[in-house]
């Protein structure tokens, strides 16, 4: 059960690293689009 719950914990964390990453990528395109329209 503990392996189990480390296993999830890891994978959550997977996760949440990626969902940071991905839209702190579509922030940084935003703000270029931002940028280039101006």
């Amino acid at each position: 059960m503990r392996l189990l719950n480390a296993t999830s914990v890891t994978l959550f964390n997977n996760l949440n690293q990626a969902i940071c990453v991905g839209t702190h990528s579509i922030e940084h395109q935003t703000i270029l689009l931002i940028f280039n329209v101006w």
